[in-house]
């Protein structure tokens, strides 16, 4: 997938979910995600992107591709976050 955000929070799980009942069926898949831009998020930053999110992405399965720097605002809940394009499995 090739998107111009990176995922919030919801889709992060919505998408590692997906993955998981993908893989259950027991066909071969690989998943990537590339995103142009950090997603911080709404009114509240509710839903903004977090490391976190990421990382459960990535230990689902999920290839990720995305800005090297990213720096969601210390009001979303985080400092910087380093993402770099995760090697092929």
């Amino acid at each position: 997938l090739g998107i111009n955000l990176s995922s919030c929070t919801v889709c992060a799980d919505e998408l590692k979910g997906l993955l998981e009942d993908i893989k259950a069926t027991g066909a071969p898949v690989t998943a990537s995600l590339a995103w142009e831009k950090l997603y911080i998020g709404g009114v509240g930053f509710r839903q903004a992107t977090t490391a976190q999110s990421l990382s459960e992405l990535g230990g689902a399965g999920w290839q990720l591709t995305g800005p090297r720097e990213l720096s969601p605002s210390t009001s979303a809940g985080g400092g910087a976050v380093h993402v770099e394009p995760l090697e092929s499995r």
